[in-house]
């Protein structure tokens, strides 16, 4: 009974579900969120689900599916395949708003070096929200969003010009 109590079953969308949950708060707080907004929530998202990793683990062990132990090791690498996965996803979305706009004569060109920028802001993201855990959890302050900019104003100017991202949370 043990083991059934301490089984984690990896959901293939933890991760964007609770990314998409951190965005609509932000909706419903500002009325819109931009890329800014989607670059802090999947470095927060990854933070509160270490920290859930981080917490499982203090006392007890916890078994994959097949009843074989489960590692802190293995779910952190579950964690960052969910990352890795994130932030290519973002970044396709962007360059396929991109396509559009192209197609449609609004912008001349692919921003190629906007989108390179981009997918190095989500890896920064995840950097100083784990970094902001780590401080966090030594004072005993809850993890909350900031409003961190990573990358330079332009590129978030030419990825928010490109799609309405308020509709892509629901």
């Amino acid at each position: 009974m043990d083991k059934i109590k301490h089984t984690v079953v990896h959901s293939v969308t933890s991760f964007s579900d609770m990314r998409a949950g951190i965005l609509k708060e932000i909706r419903e707080e500002k009325g819109q969120y931009d890329y800014t907004d989607v670059v802090n929530a999947c470095g927060l998202s990854y933070a509160r689900l270490y920290s859930e990793i981080e917490q499982r683990y203090e006392n007890e062990q916890y078994y994959k599916v097949d009843g074989t132990p489960l590692t802190k090791e293995d779910e952190i690498e579950w964690l960052d395949i969910q990352f890795e996965q994130e932030a290519a996803w973002q970044k396709s979305c962007a360059r396929i708003a991109a396509q559009g706009q192209v197609i449609q004569g609004k912008i001349f060109e692919m921003p190629t070096k906007e989108m390179e920028e981009l997918e190095d802001s989500f890896y920064q993201a995840k950097d100083a929200y784990m970094k902001l855990y780590r401080e966090s959890r030594q004072v005993g302050k809850p993890l909350v969003l900031q409003n961190y900019i990573f990358g330079n104003g332009r590129m978030y100017e030419v990825l928010n010009r490109l799609g309405n991202l308020q509709e892509r949370v629901e």
